[in-house]
């Protein structure tokens, strides 16, 4: 069989991979040699730009991976890291340089170098040798169809009441399992947008959207984390995007809600992150940013503080040199952050009184940057990032080594989750979404690899619940031939 003939776009954007790859590298070595932290961020960039085109010139939308998230979210990082390192010596350094150590951001920046290529490279070589196939062929595939119409009654009615569940009554207790049914209305969300697009239902569509302006709206009156306020919209950004494989639904008017949310989610960000440990839950909440807005642009307590923004908040280095500072007073803590390892996998059902696994809580407090709410409870955490824990713990060893095995797990669980070969495929696409928001949040630290598995063992298991109870399930509406056809479907002006 001929090999398909290259497009002019496949063809533009792997040449614009292959210069990204080139002025990367000469950046990277360039800022190694001259010990400079800016000229190794600029080529961490260049290089996940590089790695972000030449996925997009494969030659369809399946080579799409969380590693292509993983390095957009990482380009994203290293925009924010140049725009701090270049703000040092203005009037805007410290909106950038909140907790940071300045003789480890050469350090920092390697660190985040290795963060990218590590994995990655991982990745890609276990694709290309088949490694995720040989390893993932004794594991079992995340595997459950449910039909379109079950999806969208079913599904529309767990995510409400999962969301209802949320704020009249704490689930504890249960580890992993409180975490899956907490992320249930994201994945719901996700999966009745993809599937909504592929088929052209926009019951489907409006129902993911209702369904993710609901969780928004929930997240922002009742929980702390801001991240918690915009994940249900990006997973119907993606969902959205790859099940009609074009960006063209981005000029839908499904996605004005989107617009809307996401930019309230900009300007009230950095004053959320301010006062949410003295903030009321509920619509008093909502109103009382509102208050605070108002007062605070009347100039009442005089000039405004400047407040982290979004793009403050993707910066990594002031988090990675406080990982520098520790291993220079303390040493390598020789695996002292990952004793949690012996007792992960115990099923909190099974141990209630297991220690919870808080790492990001534990760091924000051994750098003097907790806040601490009246009960005593920690309200924030500081993502040490995987090289950085690695790094903390075992020193640059543990950093190749345990890269090495992230980026390999991921694509072993990737294969097992068959996202683009079984679009039908329920349980295996909300799953591969799951993967893909991992790459996305770049993976706080390490206890998400505990997460991941303990993650693909409950998909397996309602997998097999699913087959058990349920009848066999006649098959749905067929899905638009063509991807490009299913992009200009849903891109019809309604």
């Amino acid at each position: 069989m001929p090999p398909r003939p290259v497009t002019p776009y496949q063809r533009i954007t792997r040449n614009l991979g292959s210069t990204l790859f080139t002025i990367g590298v000469g950046l990277s070595l360039g800022g190694i040699s001259l010990a400079s932290p800016l000229w190794v961020a600029a080529g961490t960039l260049s290089l996940a730009l590089g790695f972000v085109a030449r996925d997009a010139s494969g030659s369809g939308w399946h080579s799409v991976t969380p590693m292509t998230i993983y390095a957009f979210a990482t380009a994203l990082s290293c925009v924010a890291n140049i725009t701090g390192l270049l703000a040092a010596d203005s009037d805007r350094r410290q909106l950038y340089f909140l907790y940071a150590y300045e003789e480890h951001l050469m350090l920092a920046m390697l660190l985040t170098l290795a963060g990218l290529l590590i994995p990655i490279l991982a990745f890609r070589a276990a694709l290309a040798l088949r490694l995720e196939q040989s390893a993932g062929g004794v594991l079992p595939r995340v595997h459950g169809v449910v039909s379109d119409l079950a999806l969208l009654r079913w599904g529309l009615l767990l995510g409400i009441l999962v969301i209802g569940m949320r704020v009249v009554m704490p689930l504890t207790g249960l580890g992993t399992i409180s975490a899956l049914i907490w992320l249930l209305p994201q994945l719901l969300v996700f999966a009745l947008a993809r599937r909504g697009v592929m088929i052209a239902d926009r019951r489907m569509i409006f129902a993911a959207l209702g369904l993710a302006v609901i969780e928004a709206a929930r997240a922002l009156m009742f929980d702390f984390l801001r991240g918690d306020i915009i994940a249900p919209i990006i997973a119907f950004a993606i969902g959205t995007i790859l099940g009609a494989r074009s960006f063209r639904v981005l000029r839908t008017s499904y996605f004005l809600p989107i617009y809307a949310v996401t930019g309230l989610f900009i300007v009230y960000f950095g004053l959320f992150g301010a006062e949410r440990s003295r903030m009321s839950v509920g619509v008093a909440r909502i109103e009382q940013l509102v208050e605070l807005s108002e007062v605070e642009q009347m100039g009442a307590y005089g000039p405004v503080e400047q407040r982290q923004t979004v793009l403050s908040r993707l910066t990594t280095f002031n988090q990675l040199t406080q990982i520098a500072r520790i291993v220079d007073e303390d040493g390598y803590l020789d695996g002292e952050t990952l004793e949690y390892l012996g007792y992960a996998f115990i099923p909190r059902i099974i141990w209630p009184e297991k220690p919870k696994i808080a790492k990001g809580a534990w760091f924000a407090l051994r750098i003097g940057q907790a806040r601490l709410a009246e009960s005593g409870y920690i309200t924030n955490s500081v993502n040490m990032t995987i090289p950085g824990e690695l790094y903390l713990n075992y020193g640059w060893l543990g950093v190749v080594a345990g890269l090495g095995i992230f980026g390999w797990l991921l694509a072993i669980l990737w294969d097992r989750a068959a996202f683009w070969r079984a679009t039908s495929n329920t349980l295996g696409s909300a799953f591969g979404y799951y993967l893909l928001w991992v790459g996305l949040t770049m993976a706080a630290d390490l206890q998400i690899v505990v997460t991941l598995v303990a993650m693909y063992l409950l998909f397996i298991g309602a997998g097999w619940l699913l087959r058990l109870f349920s009848a066999p399930v006649p098959p749905g509406r067929r899905p638009i031939a063509s991807p490009r056809h299913a992009g200009e479907a849903v891109a019809r002006p309604s």
